[in-house]
């Protein structure tokens, strides 16, 4: 079965600002049901720091932790959570490698990788296999929430640090690989 085209992502300044900003997404506690994600590092402390501040908002349910790239397969393939946080430096296999695994096991689960790395490189290979948002671990206690609910709304989300370098077009759309 031969994939259909790619989507084209422009991401301008203009519209990262209103992914970053309001932007039209639905609020934490607007929705009639809560977002359920799946949080996905290899450290212990990061996992619990993501879980606390999506539990200090309305409209999060975490469903599991997992710790390396392969328990995030087989916990994405069972709960079907909303949206995977994932980070890309994983043991076994890293974010990267899990990501298709994932929407191809789980395929309504929205990703958002969820990262240390700042290096544009990295957002388009996030972009590329699958996921819909690229979160700077930095930027976690600010923006993580606001980043959850744009990936669930299937809006595109980019660290406020990040959405002037990767609005360049020089280096072309961002591309999404054949996940079959």
């Amino acid at each position: 079965m031969e994939a259909s085209p790619p989507p084209s992502y422009n991401i301008t300044p203009v519209v990262a600002k209103s992914i970053l900003g309001n932007g039209g997404l639905t609020l934490a506690g607007d929705s009639s049901s809560s977002i359920r994600v799946l949080i996905v590092d290899d450290n212990e402390f990061v996992r619990k720091q993501v879980r606390t501040v999506l539990s200090l908002q309305a409209g999060f349910d975490v469903v599991w932790e997992s710790a390396d790239g392969f328990d995030a397969i087989r916990r994405a393939q069972e709960l079907q959570p909303d949206v995977v946080l994932l980070d890309i430096s994983l043991p076994q296999i890293n974010g990267f490698q899990a990501a298709p695994l994932i929407k191809k096991f789980a395929p309504k689960t929205e990703l958002l990788f969820v990262t240390l790395h700042d290096n544009p490189l990295f957002v388009r290979e996030a972009f590329a296999v699958g996921a819909r948002g690229f979160l700077v671990k930095t930027d976690v206690p600010s923006s993580l929430g606001e980043a959850v609910q744009a990936v669930h709304a299937k809006r595109l989300f980019v660290s406020k640090q990040l959405a002037d370098i990767v609005s360049d077009r020089s280096a072309g759309p961002f591309p999404r690989r054949n996940i079959a």
